[in-house]
């Protein structure tokens, strides 16, 4: 198949023929590396299929038999290879064989120990037998290695040649029983294999160098002579080797390993100049291999390894050499990581040395523990332990940085910064270990930041310095030496933040030392900028503690504390606020002095708390004090003209920020806001609460001590501020105060009556006095205080009341005479709206009632209190129709309109009530005639028809009134003469006023008012009377009016209206005298009828004339005849 090659080829190639699977298969067993591998497996094959056949007679068969069996396989094995080599041209095959039999030599001569071994006895003719043995054995191993090694390594190597072959000699000698000598054999055998290693590695490195590679994997030398110590000193030395030494062991043959690798990385330095990454594989390989071997034993040399008791030591010496090992591969590669682990390595050994005297150790353990109460020496005081090694380590990490060899000082001025805060994280376990591990570790990081030149170290040196404050009490606590309180604590520490900030001394020392590093951790001065970064780490340090001496002090119950202790906790916060003092005096910062009042306020508020004093005490204490320190601090900062407003926050830029000009300022402002605060929350939260519960309890007994000198001072902070927020304070305040007083001097004037006349005659004043005081520009607080004004004046809405009704037009007439000059015509009218509102509310009470106007719809005084209100909206409507220009006239329009709707409802509520008492209602009945009058007055002015509509409606209401209540010195039945001669008076009047200019507009109303007056008059006459004369003379006199008005204007319809008023008057007369004779009823019918038809002739049909004479002349001449 063709690949992205083959496209791109301008003239492809002929694929060839496709071979088959089967092909491809067999075809692959004839490649390089497959042969190798093919050879290795039948190398197997081969020595598996020879051990079976011989294991099978193998126990019956002599010891010279079974040994040079071992030699012959051997001997054919390597024939086989020189055969393969020379006649059959079979490299691979011949390679395979000729390391078989390297690895058969020395398996031969381990063979043949095991042989002589198996006897009973070994005496000495066995041992010269096991000599003579060896002789065949070691011409065969010295002809044959001498030749493969040859081959192999291009040229004879003696060194690795005798190595080899006294290893394989090794592998004869019995097994050693005694450790010393076992220790001994070990030590040769790896002295041995270590010539061996590094003369044969360095040929092979030079071979590669020259390109003349070696015919074996460079590797397999170091591998062959590794694997012989290895199975010498199992199969010779291990029983009695302890497992843990076996651990040095691994680490001496990795020592060996490494060395060779070091002497190739000569080499290769020389020919290179130095270590070219990437590196060869030559040094790659035996470096990962020392340093499995390096790891393996470590690990190993701790079997059977404890602290305490009975213990191996062979983790020491091993520790030391994997560490030196270590620190060489360390030079050579100039890789840190190796440093560090050898430091490690080195730490290991120094922990684990005191092994090596474990009786002088722990003795030395004993008694330590016995000095500081504790049964053994904790792990806590390692910190101590460890010095010695640390200064070793700072030591020589400064000697190695003069010479330049950072790879190495780095690491070690790391670690041991490292394993000094360690230790010093470790030693805060122990009470006891805190305080002393902490107190040599500031002299320790104070030497070391002279040594290493490094300021950084300083802040250790602190850090370390504060917690030796912090464990200071504990430590005596625990050794017995004192019996302190935990809060005694807080004293050193205090005490040592006011040592650091207080003076500059120690940084001017610290800037004396020299910096390796620029601008680390902030502390360079290189540039000029001054850093007293000692005082701040001691400011650090008194915020800390004032946050703690807070925290512990107010999560405690607030009691009498005993002597020691009350002295620690005053100690301890007078040290505080004088550090804090100090700070906001350098500093002239803002927020340093806020915080620093906040704590003394904190204090104050506890030893109060801690008293007998009541709270109500307590808080009259802390409100005076206060307000009086807040007020006069302030009144001192005005005057020395320090911003003291509240916007003085929002005004902050960035360039000073919350920076004061002078110390007296960054000290005294946050004082006086700190007592302010104070003062501004108990009046808030406190004192202003209370007033106003009292006042809506109307407990008195309940108001707070000294609230009128916390209110008197509330009015001071008036005069000092003169901002708005404390003016409008004092403005909504002054009122509360005013009726507190009243309530204390005169407890029977308080009550819910009688306050809102206090609250009035007091915010009226002030509004006066406001008026008259206050700029025109500014008029917030009259703005303000015509709040209360205003609430008063709704409040006469809800509570009717004699002195809340004259509190509330108290407030109205203040309102009124504050705007007379600044009101609109538009507020004028809602004024006056609201002013005629409480005026006919107040009216309510002539009644007798009291209380919430809704309680009006269930009161027995309803119907009383409504005629009376009725009285007053009458003279509201009449008021407010005057069209005042003064008045807005829309807003009068409407409120009017609103009166009448509400004087219907009220005059149905009054029509409907059966308990007014005569006067009221004529009363009503009067304001009615005079509402109807002030409607036509109306009418006329505003040219309306519709007020001259609601003046006759008022007039008929009048009439109601009269006609169902019978309340007035008139009859009905001389009311409804009245009426009539009302009517004609109203017809003639239309007619005299029909061409007048302004009264033109009563005309169409007293028109329709005369003629509908008539016709109610004669159906009431007829229908509710008893038809007297009077009674008659108004149903005639109705006629008569429709007759003329309808004979005037040639209206039939009036006519015959009043011809049927007529006759139904004459009915109702002869009926009333007791006439029953027919003519009586029948001739006015006639009469009518005729006199009809001659009136009415033109309107009538011609041919309708006689039937209806006919039917009027027989209704007369047939009525003599019933």
């Amino acid at each position: 198949m063709a690949n992205d090659l083959d496209l791109q080829s301008t003239s492809p190639e002929k694929p060839g023929p496709q071979r088959s699977a089967l092909e491809k298969f067999f075809d692959s067993f004839l490649q390089e590396s497959n042969i190798k591998w093919i050879l290795m497996i039948g190398m197997a094959i081969v020595a598996g299929c020879s051990l079976m056949l011989v294991t099978q007679k193998w126990s019956g068969w002599p010891i010279t038999l079974k040994y040079l069996t071992i030699l012959g396989y051997t001997s054919a094995t390597y024939a086989i290879a020189e055969l393969c080599e020379k006649r059959l041209g079979l490299r691979s095959t011949s390679q395979v064989l000729k390391l078989l039999t390297i690895i058969l030599i020395p398996i031969g001569f381990l063979a043949l120990a095991s042989l002589t071994q198996d006897t009973a006895s070994i005496d000495v003719s066995a041992s010269l037998y096991t000599l003579l043995m060896m002789v065949p054995a070691t011409a065969f191993m010295a002809y044959a290695a001498d030749r493969i090694f040859k081959h192999w390594l291009q040229g004879r190597q003696m060194t690795f040649l005798a190595a080899y072959m006294l290893m394989c000699l090794a592998g004869a000698l019995p097994v050693v029983n005694q450790t010393w000598l076992a220790i001994l054999f070990t030590c040769g055998f790896w002295l041995v294999m270590t010539l061996g290693v590094m003369k044969v590695n360095r040929h092979i490195f030079w071979l590669t160098e020259e390109h003349r590679w070696p015919r074996v994997y460079g590797f397999t030398p170091i591998a062959i002579l590794g694997t012989q110590l290895i199975a010498l000193y199992v199969t010779k030395t291990i029983g009695a080797v302890p497992m843990h030494w076996l651990g040095l062991g691994l680490v001496m043959l990795s020592a060996t390993i490494l060395m060779t690798t070091r002497t190739i990385a000569s080499v290769f330095r020389q020919r290179t100049g130095d270590l070219v990454r990437p590196l060869p594989m030559a040094l790659i390989a035996p470096l990962f291999a020392g340093l499995l071997l390096i790891a393996a034993g470590v690990l190993l040399s701790f079997h059977g390894f404890h602290f305490t008791g009975t213990s191996t030591v062979a983790i020491v010496p091993t520790a030391f050499v994997a560490a030196g090992l270590l620190l060489m591969i360390a030079k050579d590669t100039r890789h840190q990581s190796f440093v560090w682990a050898g430091l490690i390595l080195i730490t290991i050994g120094y922990q684990s040395s005191p092994i090596l005297f474990a009786d002088l150790v722990q003795t030395l353990k004993s008694t330590a523990a016995a000095s500081i109460n504790e049964e053994r020496l904790p792990v806590a005081f390692y910190g101590l332990t460890y010095m010695p090694l640390l200064l070793v380590f700072a030591v020589a990490s400064r000697v190695l940085s003069n010479r330049n060899i950072h790879e190495f000082s780095f690491p070690l001025k790391r670690y041991t910064t490292i394993l000094s805060l360690l230790l010093v994280a470790i030693a805060l376990t122990n009470i006891k270990a805190a305080f002393i591990v902490t107190a040599v570790s500031v002299v320790a990081f104070t030497f070391y930041a002279i040594l290493f030149r490094e300021r950084a170290y300083l802040a250790a040196t602190v850090t370390s310095l504060v917690l030796a404050a912090a464990a200071l009490v504990p430590f005596l606590n625990a050794m017995q030496w004192a019996d302190c309180d935990a809060r005694w604590t807080h004293v050193p520490l205090a005490l040592l933040g006011l040592v650091l900030s207080a003076s500059r001394i120690f940084d001017r020392i610290a800037d004396k030392l020299p910096s390796d590093f620029a601008n680390s951790l902030s502390l360079d001065t290189s540039a000029g900028k001054q850093r007293f970064w000692i005082r701040d780490m001691g400011r650090a340090v008194t915020a800390v503690i004032s946050v703690a001496w807070l925290v512990v002090h107010f999560t405690t119950t607030f009691v009498n504390e005993s002597e020691p202790a009350a002295l620690a906790q005053w100690a301890a916060l007078a040290i505080i606020t004088a550090s804090l003092v100090v700070w906001t005096a350098q500093s002239k910062h803002y927020a340093c002095g806020f915080w620093t009042w906040c704590v003394v306020a904190a204090g104050g508020w506890m030893w109060l708390f801690s008293t007998d004093l009541a709270f109500t005490n307590v808080f009259a204490y802390v409100g005076v004090v206060t307000g009086v320190i807040g007020i006069a601090t302030y009144a001192i900062l005005q005057y020395r003209q320090v911003d003291i407003s509240i916007g003085r926050f929002l005004r902050l830029d960035s360039a000073s920020g919350l920076l004061q000009s002078n110390r007296f300022s960054a000290i005294a402002l946050p004082l006086a806001d700190v007592a302010i605060t104070q003062f501004v929350f108990l009046v808030g939260a406190y004192y202003l609460p209370l007033l106003l519960w009292a006042t809506a309890t109307l407990n008195i007994a309940i108001v707070p001590s000294a609230w009128w000198l916390m209110l008197g001072l509330t009015a001071a902070s008036a005069v000092v501020f003169r901002g708005p927020v404390v003016k409008i304070g004092n403005v909504l305040i002054a009122p509360v105060a005013a009726g507190i007083a009243v309530g204390q001097f005169f407890p029977a004037f308080f009550s819910y009556e009688n306050l809102p006349l206090v609250y009035a005659i007091t915010s009226s004043s002030m509004l006066a006095i406001l008026f008259r005081r206050v700029n025109a520009s500014d008029r917030t607080l009259i703005s303000v205080c015509s709040l209360w004004s205003y609430g008063l004046l709704m409040l006469g809405f809800i509570n009717l009341a004699p002195l809340t009704m004259a509190g509330s037009l108290i407030a109205l007439s203040t309102i009124c005479w504050v705007g007379r000059a600044s009101f609109t015509p538009r507020e004028n009218a809602v004024l006056a709206a609201i002013a005629s509102s409480l005026a006919i509310l107040s009216l309510a009470m002539l009644s007798g009632f009291q209380g919430f106007p809704f309680a009006l719809v269930v009161s027995p005084l309803g119907s009383a209190s409504v005629a009376w209100m009725t009285l007053g909206l009458v003279a509201a409507v009449v008021f407010f129709d005057h069209q005042w220009p003064a008045l807005d006239q829309a807003i009068t329009r409407q409120w009017s309109f609103a009166l009448r709707l509400i004087g219907v409802a009220w005059f149905t509520v009054c029509f409907f009530a059966n308990d007014l008492p005569s006067w009221l209602e004529t009363a009503v009945v009067v304001s009615l005639v005079i509402a109807a009058i002030n409607e036509f007055r109306a009418a006329i002015r505003t040219q309306t028809e519709t007020h001259v509509i609601s003046g006759f409606a008022v007039i008929g209401a009048v009439a109601l009134w009269i006609q169902f209540h019978h309340n007035l010195p008139i009859s009905p039945t001389m009311l409804r003469v009245a009426l009539v001669i009302s009517a004609a008076t109203t017809l003639s009047l239309a007619k005299l006023w029909s061409e007048h200019a302004k009264l033109a507009i009563m005309v169409r109303s007293l028109s329709l008012y005369g003629l509908v007056v008539p016709v109610i008059v004669s159906v009431s006459s007829l229908l509710f009377s008893n038809h007297g004369a009077f009674e008659t003379l108004a149903v005639f006199g109705s006629a008569m009016i429709l007759f003329i008005y309808g004979m005037k204007h040639r209206m039939r319809r009036y006519v015959v209206a009043a011809a049927a008023i007529v006759n139904l008057g004459m009915f109702a007369m002869w009926t009333s005298i007791s006439i029953s004779d027919l003519q009586f009823y029948l001739v006015p019918v006639g009469l009518t009828v005729i006199g009809l038809v001659e009136l009415l002739r033109r309107d009538i049909p011609a041919k309708a004339h006689d039937p209806l004479r006919y039917v009027g002349a027989l209704a007369i001449l047939v009525s003599p005849c019933f």
